[in-house]
């Protein structure tokens, strides 16, 4: 069914990362149809979209098996797809993405089903169920939400991949309605209760940094009585974070009638928060309600008035100034007001303020500096403003507000660090990807060996001055005071004007590993 393209280079990647190759069944090994006969892990009538297939696992070594990735919110319950035995691990390896909290399913003993980027962490191992739940979906090990389901065979003494080519379905799905982009919906679910959402199940309004009262009413329109053990309500904030209420208290609805739960959960964020399921779990079965209830949370205690930018400076902390008033009862006391916001690259960044008294009724100017000291380039995004509480951060407004950074911005573009009879050598492409040329003082580089011996510092000078987009090879050297192996670049720096400047090395696996060539 699968044909993967061979090539030494992918073969030795492959057993880099691995550890086995995937190859087909050798010749008289027989082939269980087991695959075809396998359920999907998520709950019955639900959709996910394919956004991966095997080809694209194997092109850039994340798989062995047959693996398929499904774009799944976070908070989506995970079912057993067979019985088996299950083993519950983390992927510590120090790479930009790797498995996470992951689960792997011994079935028969020749099938290795593993699911991958859990929400939470689990650990152990126990014999489980066809239909058991497991655990929910989420991000772990990766930065967007999705299920990775990845099937492999016993090979001896190893899991490889299997032999495809006389299977009808995977998982129960045809291989031709696995096409990227095509929504698989579970419909090889038993029977279940018929159970339905009554009213809504949150206000319409509340107040930031009160409890939100969550009360679904659930109906069992089934004659038999159904035995709940617990009930989760998974709701989804403005900016798409996901927080579960539960209601743990054994309850039993009647067969035709309704029962009422109770749930609680403390919004940190004003806005719409969308309630996107109830997960109902009964005697081991897992039963969802998708809903399409919505509150909205604001904040009639603390009003941002205005904001501005006070200081936008490279190499200093980030400075603006909100005027904030204070509509409670009560007067405020040594509060501290903080900003979340978006650097150039995707990450956060923080601003706090020192303790500020308001009294009720009145505005004060309160100004925020950032924790960090940017030394990127770019807009940088002002996201919530908030309040530090004993309940933790509570953000009550969202300003249209970013301040612009501007000049240079020197990153290593490509490194290499070679050990030798002679000493260390380090080759290093710098890119400036500000706005503004500068002139490099002095490079100062830092290298570290495997034995955690002191770290060695390389400095040098006379560089060429870096134009915005140019880019430069530089070669630091030392002579040896003692060989040792295992080196890598721990940090850089420059010198200008006076200022030691951090320079940003490139991820793990952007990292090339030829020799660079000198211009």
């Amino acid at each position: 069914m699968f044909r993967k393209k061979r090539s030494f280079i992918i073969s030795i990647a492959l057993a880099f990362l691995w550890g086995s190759f995937c190859l087909p069944l050798q010749a008289g090994i027989t082939t269980s149809h087991l695959p075809e006969r396998l359920g999907l892990p998520w709950p019955c009538g639900e959709s996910y979209r394919v956004t991966s297939s095997p080809q694209d696992h194997w092109a850039q070594g994340k798989a062995t098996g047959i693996a398929y990735d499904f774009s799944m919110y976070e908070g989506t319950p995970l079912f057993a797809p067979a019985s088996g035995h299950a083993c519950f691990m983390t992927d510590e390896r120090e790479l930009e993405t790797n498995f996470g909290n992951y689960i792997e399913i011994i079935v028969d003993g020749d099938w290795m089903i593993r699911m991958a980027h859990l929400r939470d962490r689990q650990s152990g191992e126990r014999h489980v169920e066809a239909g058991e739940f497991l655990g929910y979906s989420g991000r772990s090990g990766v930065s967007l939400a999705h299920l990775h389901l990845e099937l492999l065979e016993r090979q001896g003494d190893a899991w490889a991949c299997p032999d495809t080519s006389t299977w009808q379905a995977f998982f129960g799905i045809r291989f031709d309605e696995l096409a990227e982009d095509a929504y698989i919906t579970n419909e090889g679910c038993p029977p279940a209760p018929r159970l339905a959402l009554q009213d809504n199940l949150c206000p319409d309004k509340a107040e930031l940094g009160a409890l939100l009262p969550l009360t679904p009413s659930i109906w069992n329109d089934g004659f038999l009585p159904l035995q709940v053990d617990r009930l989760d309500v998974v709701m989804s904030g403005p900016e798409e974070q996901i927080v579960i209420a539960s209601d743990s208290r054994p309850v039993l609805i009647p067969g035709k009638q309704a029962t009422t739960f109770s749930a609680w959960v403390l919004p940190q964020m004003s806005g719409e928060w969308r309630v996107v399921r109830l997960n109902i779990f009964s005697q081991g079965d897992v039963y969802t309600l998708p809903t399409k209830d919505q509150c909205l949370i604001t904040s009639t205690s603390l009003a941002l008035q205005d904001a501005e930018i006070i200081r936008t400076e490279l190499g200093e902390p980030l400075a603006l100034k909100a005027r904030i008033e204070n509509r409670a009862a009560d007067d405020l006391f040594q509060q501290i007001f903080i900003v979340r916001g978006t650097q150039p690259d995707g990450s956060p960044w923080r601003a706090t303020s020192l303790p500020m008294d308001i009294p009720t009724g009145t505005t004060a100017s309160v100004t925020l500096e950032s924790i960090d000291t940017p030394w990127s380039v770019g807009t940088w995004q002002v996201d919530q403003i908030g309040v530090q509480t004993a309940w933790g951060d509570l953000y009550f407004a969202q300003p249209d507000l970013h301040l612009e950074i501007n000049g240079p911005w020197v990153v290593v573009a490509r490194a290499e660090i070679y050990a030798s009879a002679q000493g260390l050598s380090i080759y290093l492409i710098l890119q400036n990807q500000g706005d503004q040329a500068t002139k490099l003082d002095a490079l100062e580089v830092w290298a570290l060996s495997e034995n955690e011996s002191a770290p060695k510092l390389l400095v040098l000078r006379g560089i060429d001055p870096l134009s915005p987009g140019e880019q430069q090879l530089v070669h630091l050297f030392t002579e040896w005071a003692s060989q040792e192996s295992g080196w890598q670049i721990a940090q850089a720096s420059y010198w200008a004007k006076g200022r030691l400047v951090p320079i940003p090395l490139p991820k793990a696996d952007e990292t090339q590993h030829a020799l660079p060539t000198r211009q």
